[in-house]
């Protein structure tokens, strides 16, 4: 994986952080609409990175996602104030990120053997 300045850094040493600012780079205006990639951009700024940014990319694990999504549904989290947890509708929109992300760094770029989101459930959508 490189970085801004040129310089290779090896998988095991890749940030979430850093790896989620190549796919940006890479996947996310090229792959979807535009639209989708600034509400794709948005869910990876305001809750992914904070979350799991800080960790190294081979060394996140299913409870560290299982973990993730459920601090969403927690009343402080939202971005906008309001009581409560972000909506079925957002959470849901969050996984699918995560899981387009991580699709990306095991099976296109190999950087990960392993998927950690690979078998989990998305998070229920519950129309009102």
């Amino acid at each position: 994986m490189k970085v801004t300045s040129g310089e290779y850094i090896s998988p095991e040493k890749t940030t979430f952080e850093s790896f989620a600012n190549e796919y940006k780079e890479r996947i996310l205006y090229r792959k979807f609409a535009h639209r989708t990639s600034e509400m794709h951009e948005s869910h990876i700024k305001n809750h992914i990175l904070p979350a799991i940014g800080h960790r190294r990319l081979d060394q996140i694990r299913t409870m560290h996602i299982v973990n993730f999504m459920d601090s969403l549904e927690k009343d402080g989290i939202r971005k906008d104030g309001k009581p409560g947890g972000l909506s079925s509708s957002t959470r849901y929109d969050i996984f699918k990120v995560l899981k387009a992300m991580f699709k990306v760094a095991v099976k296109q770029w190999k950087l990960i053997k392993v998927d950690p989101i690979e078998d989990l459930d998305p998070p229920l959508r519950i129309s009102l």
